[in-house]
């Protein structure tokens, strides 16, 4: 998977916030994997990655946003669900 460095970030972030024990661990792993070890975990990880990446997707547009509109308001909740 091509990704910018930006866009892998927003994502390593996301899993940080809103994952569980084990996303979050992984997300350590994308941060130290050296190229190689990148693709294999992209390869090895691709819902969790894909999951990721959309909520980071969302968590900007959510940001863009009012603070009280009602799309906010699921995002949280479905943070706190994971």
């Amino acid at each position: 998977m091509t990704q910018t460095y930006d866009e892998k970030l927003q994502m390593v972030d996301a899993m940080h916030r809103y994952g569980g024990s084990f996303v979050i661990a992984l997300a350590e792993c994308f941060i130290r994997a050296d190229a190689h070890n990148l693709d294999r975990l992209y390869q090895a990880f691709p819902e969790i990655v894909a999951r990721y990446i959309q909520i980071a997707r969302d968590s900007r547009a959510a940001e863009a946003r009012p603070l009280d509109a009602p799309e906010n308001d699921a995002r949280r909740e479905e943070g706190r669900r994971q």
